[in-house]
């Protein structure tokens, strides 16, 4: 398990089968647009930044909507 952004990211890597490894990220974004947009800038730098591992599974809440009042 490795905590990315304390609280917003977390990876996980789990054992599967007998020799590969399922790579899932769980996210919970901030709702506010602004914080929401350097959430996801800071997510890719330090994804880069760390080399972390190609994804199999993405999951969590974004909270990204198409109109305000959502």
């Amino acid at each position: 398990m490795n905590e990315i952004i304390p609280g917003r990211a977390i990876s996980l890597i789990i054992p599967w089968q007998k020799t590969s490894r399922l790579n899932v990220l769980a996210i919970y974004a901030p709702n506010a647009p602004t914080e929401n947009a350097d959430f996801w800038e800071t997510l890719e730098h330090k994804w880069l930044e760390d080399n972390l591992p190609v994804l199999d599974i993405l999951l969590g809440d974004f909270n990204l909507v198409e109109e305000m009042v959502d």
